[in-house]
C-alpha cells in the first residue's frame, strides 16, 4: 500500500519529438515524488549544503504505457525496506487509474567529504519505519 502520492504534469522538457514522454524522466518523476515524499516527513537530504546526503545505488524502471505531453499523472511512493545505510524505494506511476510505469531505488546515506556511506540518523529510521509500518531494525 502507497500512503504518499503526488500529482506532476508532463511537460515539455520531459517529452521527445513524438511527444512522448522520454525513458530518463520517469526516473526524474520517481526522484520528484521522493523530495516530496521526504519533505513530507520533514527531512531534506538534498540541499547542496546538506551532507550527508543521498546518492542512487541501484534504479529499476518497468514501462507499461506511454506518457504524453500534457498529461497529468500521479506518482506514489513508499519505502518498501530500509536499513541502516540504505532504503529501497518503490514507485508507481498512474494517468486515470490505468499503471504506467513502476520501479523502485536503492539510496545510500553518503558523506560527500569522506565519499563514504554512512549510518542513517536513528530519528529519520524511526520517523520512515513509523510512517510505513515496517518493523524496527
Amino acid at each position: 500500500m502507497f500512503h504518499f502520492s503526488v500529482e506532476l504534469t508532463v511537460g515539455e522538457q520531459d517529452v521527445n519529438y513524438r511527444n512522448h514522454a522520454s525513458v530518463n524522466k520517469y526516473l526524474v518523476f520517481f526522484n520528484k515524488a521522493r523530495i516530496a515524499y521526504l519533505a513530507a516527513l520533514g527531512y531534506d537530504f538534498d540541499s547542496e549544503t546538506i551532507n550527508p546526503g543521498l546518492i542512487v545505488a541501484e534504479s529499476h524502471c518497468y514501462y507499461k504505457k506511454e506518457l504524453g505531453l500534457g498529461a497529468v499523472i500521479t506518482v506514489k511512493c513508499r519505502i518498501r525496506e530500509i536499513n541502516q545505510k540504505s532504503i529501497v524505494m518503490e514507485f508507481l506511476i498512474t494517468l486515470k487509474d490505468q499503471i504506467c510505469a513502476e520501479g523502485s531505488v536503492t539510496l545510500l546515506y553518503f558523506d560527500y567529504q569522506t565519499s563514504k556511506v554512512t549510518a542513517f540518523p536513528a530519528r529519520f529510521i524511526k520517523d520512515a519505519q513509523a510512517y510505513e509500518g515496517l518493523a524496527a531494525l
